[in-house]
């Protein structure tokens, strides 16, 4: 099942919610369970209306978005639903959707879509907002601003100008401490870079400096098994 997290504007209230997903033996499911944190329980949300494995999800505010992914059959599906917290609603949207797109970004009480870079054609996103190029690349929020690292030749840390609707780059990274390919997460104003072998570079955004182009670390841990390759990583804070 996908596991994701809504921290609404009610501080008080944290939830995570695990939805959806499928086995090799079981077809996809339209299951919605969570996790409060104020009341240290589990319960059963309203279900999906449609079954899904290998999709997108976002969050904004109290609302959870889903798109596109799989079902029961080969076809993919190419609709997205909204999902409000506090009324335990689901939404169906009528859109089609496009299926080259790769990930799902809140981004300024925007939900943007990421589509396949290779495809050199941009779409407008889900409920009519902007798209963001840049394909299959690892991003994370911090704050407001959208960090990309561009692992093209060798790594650069990149950040989203949403005025010129540009990349820009924050500073170049040893490759001592990142090993491509990596996954990025964030706590608080740190970007955390866990690459092959699980080694790890962390970045305090606000703090690091740069040296010859180089963006210095906070700190880093070395690989601890050369033979591990990351395909996502999260941070949970409840």
């Amino acid at each position: 099942m996908f596991l994701i997290q809504i921290q609404p504007d009610d501080v008080d209230m944290h939830q995570m919610f695990v939805l959806g997903g499928c086995s090799w033996h079981e077809d996809a499911t339209d299951d919605v369970y969570f996790y409060d944190a104020s009341t240290n329980a589990w319960g059963k949300a309203t279900s999906m209306p449609t079954a899904r494995c290998y999709f997108l999800s976002a969050v904004l505010g109290n609302k959870l978005y889903v798109a596109n992914g799989a079902g029961m059959s080969s076809t993919p599906w190419q609709t997205w639903e909204m999902y409000d917290s506090h009324s335990d609603f689901w939404t169906k949207s009528q859109d089609r959707l496009p299926t080259d797109i790769q990930k799902l970004i809140p981004m300024n009480g925007k939900v943007h879509t990421i589509h396949e870079l290779s495809l050199n054609v941009f779409h407008r996103g889900m409920l009519g907002h902007h798209s963001v190029m840049m394909g299959m690349v690892p991003t994370v929020l911090v704050g407001r601003d959208l960090y990309m690292l561009d692992q093209s030749s060798g790594a650069k840390l990149m950040l989203w100008q949403q005025g010129t609707q540009e990349w820009t780059t924050v500073g170049r990274l040893s490759p001592w401490l990142v090993k491509p390919p990596c996954q990025l997460t964030a706590y608080g104003r740190t970007i955390v870079i866990v690459g092959k072998g699980l080694s790890t570079t962390a970045i305090d955004v606000d703090r690091a400096a740069r040296v010859q182009g180089m963006t210095v670390s906070s700190y880093s841990l070395p690989e601890l098994d050369p033979n591990l390759s990351v395909i996502s990583c999260k941070t949970i804070t409840l």
